[in-house]
């Protein structure tokens, strides 16, 4: 009873059903606005490994700067870097064009003082139609934000009025998931699912526990070093390589801390490095 029950990862099967599924529950996802913003919310939690409140809208909560807006987002097309895309060029993505997402502030950066400079990116590719870049795009061609109304729109909307609210999302995850893996199974997974699926598959790709702190934004001192030397083609070769790696090889227990429990060994005065030797 003392064991820990944490959600199991998503696998690629779990995450490509989520990525095509039609169903009409809490949200219809027969309507193109409301499944563009669906879509893009799983794909971008993929492989992003963002936490469900930073793109979704809590119960009682009012939508904030807490939140991304569509002015987080930016794409670099053809070697130019837009803030408004010209939708010709969303609709025909090349090889060497990508998303530019800056994290907004979260429970680990509240300011946006850490992250905030530290964008992620989402390259596109012909053979991955599950990338973000594709469901951000899509989202971007059927719900258009511009110019200044990119600052004040939700990053995730049908609308543009206001983020998919948390509680329809867990309720729509609940209603896919019973039909792909079974309602007895269906409880085993949350939207956490897919940060944890991140960090297992960028383990899985041999990405080194810096490494993973540093693309799932968990802070270290070591985790920061690396990350402010990826540059767009290094942070796109770690995410190809966890692409195509085998989550189901994975056991979640070594993976580096995923939740508080990284604090308090800071608060011990007790480093990862140290952490991680002492337990070994």
């Amino acid at each position: 009873s003392l064991v820990v029950k944490r959600k199991q990862p998503f696998t690629k099967a779990i995450l490509h059903a989520l990525l095509i599924a039609t169903d009409k529950g809490s949200l219809d996802l027969t309507v193109p606005a409301v499944a563009a913003a669906f879509r893009a919310f799983v794909a971008t939690l993929r492989q992003t490994g963002m936490r469900k409140s930073e793109l979704a809208l809590g119960a009682g909560v009012k939508f904030t700067r807490a939140l991304a807006v569509r002015a987080n987002l930016q794409w670099c097309l053809r070697g130019i870097i837009y803030s408004d895309p010209p939708p010709d060029l969303l609709r025909h993505p090349r090889m060497g064009d990508y998303a530019i997402l800056v994290p907004p502030p979260s429970k680990a950066d509240p300011y946006g003082e850490v992250w905030g400079a530290l964008p992620i990116y989402l390259h596109y590719s012909p053979t991955e139609p599950d990338a973000a870049f594709n469901h951000l795009a899509t989202l971007e061609l059927t719900v258009p934000a511009v110019g200044q109304q990119r600052h004040m729109v939700p990053l995730i909307s049908a609308d543009n009025k206001q983020p998919l609210a948390a509680g329809q999302l867990d309720r729509m995850l609940q209603l896919i998931l019973g039909r792909v893996v079974g309602k007895a199974n269906a409880s085993k997974y949350s939207w956490h699912s897919a940060r944890i699926y991140l960090a297992c598959s960028l383990l899985a790709a041999g990405a080194s526990v810096a490494q993973i702190q540093a693309l799932c934004r968990w802070q270290t001192e070591d985790s920061l070093r690396v990350y402010a030397r990826l540059n767009p083609g290094s942070y796109n070769a770690l995410l190809t390589r966890a692409a195509s790696a085998d989550v189901l090889s994975v056991s979640v227990a070594s993976l580096p801390p995923l939740s508080s429990e990284l604090a308090i060994r800071q608060l011990l005065g007790l480093s990862l490095v140290d952490a991680l030797a002492a337990s070994a």
